[in-house]
C-alpha cells in the first residue's frame, strides 16, 4: 500500500514538473539575443509606450470563446450596445408578419363593459366585484372607481377598490381607498381588517 502511494506521488510530481517545463519552453522558444529586450517583449511594454497590448486572462478567454462563437452564429458579435438602424430587409420581414385579433370571453366582456358604461353606482359595484373575483384588476379598478365617483358614500366600492389596489401592489392608493371607506362607515369591521392587513404588508 505504501509503495503504491509513493509511486503515484512520484508520477504526479513528474507530470506536474513536465507540464511546467513544457509551458516554459513554449513561452521561451524564440528568445535569442538581449535578455532585457526578451523580458520586455515577453511581458512588458516597449519604452515610450503607455500600455502594452491587451492580454487578459487566458483561462477566461478560453472559457468565453465557445459562448462568443455561439453568439456570432446567432447574430451576436461586437456591437457595443449601439442601436442599429432598420434596413429594408427588416422592414419587409416586419410587414410580412401576420397579425390576427383574438376573440375570446375577455374581449366580449370588455365590449359589454364599454356598452354598459352608464348605470347606477350599484351596477358598477357589482361588475367590479365580479371582475375582482376573476382577478381582472385593471377592469375591476375602472368599474369600482366609476361606482365610487357616482356615489362617494358607497363604502363597499372604496373597500373593494382598496383590495384591488393591494393586489396590484399599490399600497398607498389602497390605504387612501380604505380611509375613504372608513369616512363613510367608521366602524366597518371588514374595511378595518383590510386596512390593517394592508399596513402590515407595506
Amino acid at each position: 500500500m505504501r509503495t503504491r502511494t509513493k509511486i503515484i506521488s512520484c508520477l504526479t510530481a513528474f507530470l506536474l514538473a513536465a507540464t511546467v517545463a513544457l509551458f516554459h519552453s513554449a513561452e521561451t522558444n524564440e528568445l535569442d539575443g538581449d535578455d532585457a529586450a526578451n523580458i520586455v517583449a515577453a511581458s512588458g511594454s516597449e519604452t515610450g509606450t503607455e500600455k502594452g497590448g491587451k492580454r487578459g486572462n487566458r483561462f477566461a478567454r478560453a472559457l468565453k470563446s465557445p459562448f462568443r462563437a455561439i453568439g456570432r452564429i446567432f447574430g451576436g458579435g461586437k456591437k457595443g450596445g449601439k442601436l442599429e438602424r432598420l434596413n429594408e430587409r427588416d422592414v419587409a420581414r416586419f410587414e410580412s408578419t401576420g397579425v390576427a385579433r383574438v376573440e375570446d370571453e375577455r374581449s366580449r366582456e370588455d365590449e359589454t363593459a364599454d356598452v354598459s358604461s352608464n348605470g347606477t353606482a350599484r351596477d358598477h359595484l357589482e361588475r367590479g366585484r365580479e371582475l375582482l373575483a376573476k382577478d381582472r384588476l385593471n377592469q375591476a379598478i375602472r368599474e369600482l372607481s366609476r361606482a365610487a365617483s357616482l356615489d362617494p358614500r358607497l363604502k363597499e366600492a372604496h373597500n373593494l377598490l382598496g383590495v384591488a389596489y393591494d393586489r396590484k401592489g399599490l399600497s398607498e392608493r389602497a390605504k387612501d381607498s380604505y380611509l375613504h371607506a372608513l369616512d363613510a362607515a367608521p366602524e366597518d369591521v371588514e374595511t378595518l381588517n383590510n386596512l390593517g392587513y394592508s399596513l402590515y404588508l407595506s
